[in-house]
């Protein structure tokens, strides 16, 4: 898994994370004090200037993950551009 590239899509609805099939990224990979890698996945959202992290970022094991998520094939740069895409076109039909 590759920060800001591995795209992590939602196994089920869950109460904190959101409905099925929600996006997630890895921003980053702390270390805890027991020296155990953590993941911090955040939403992405487009800005209007480009994609970036959501408003909630949540600190998961690599077993969560594994439990809560699929990886896609799909990558976050791939997701990003279908954002901004979809942005521009929606930005057309409103006028």
């Amino acid at each position: 898994m590759q920060m800001w590239h591995t795209l992590l899509k939602l196994k089920k609805d869950h109460d904190i994370l959101g409905f099925k099939g929600w996006y997630y990224f890895i921003t980053s990979f702390p270390q805890g004090l027991n020296g155990e890698f953590k993941y911090v996945i955040t939403n992405p959202t487009f800005t209007g200037l480009g994609v970036g992290t959501g408003i909630s970022h949540y600190v998961l094991s690599k077993e969560e993950i594994g439990e809560l998520f699929y990886i896609d094939e799909k990558t976050f740069k791939e997701l990003a551009k279908e954002m901004e895409e979809d942005y521009f076109k929606q930005d057309e039909l409103d006028y």
